[in-house]
């Protein structure tokens, strides 16, 4: 779906990029996360994100499926983690 909407979802992307940029991290002299694993929770974020407004405990599991998530991915990537 996002394909189909190149123009509108790299504005989103930019825009969510620039609201969280306070809250990146340096590790080893690098920021964290990668712009690549930054993408790729954006990604996964909309795809995951309920048609419907969520309640707080909607909201709640979200956020741990996608910390689960994003571990597993960046550790199974293996670019910056050992």
């Amino acid at each position: 779906m996002l394909s189909e909407i190149p123009a509108e979802w790299r504005k989103a992307v930019n825009r969510w990029s620039r609201s969280n940029r306070r809250h990146l991290r340096e590790v080893d002299g690098r920021p964290a996360p990668s712009r690549n694993d930054e993408y790729l929770f954006y990604q996964n974020l909309v795809g995951a994100w309920p048609l419907e407004p969520p309640d707080d405990e909607t909201l709640k599991t979200l956020v741990g499926r996608m910390q689960q998530y994003m571990e597993k991915a960046t550790r199974e990537a293996k670019s910056h983690t050992s």
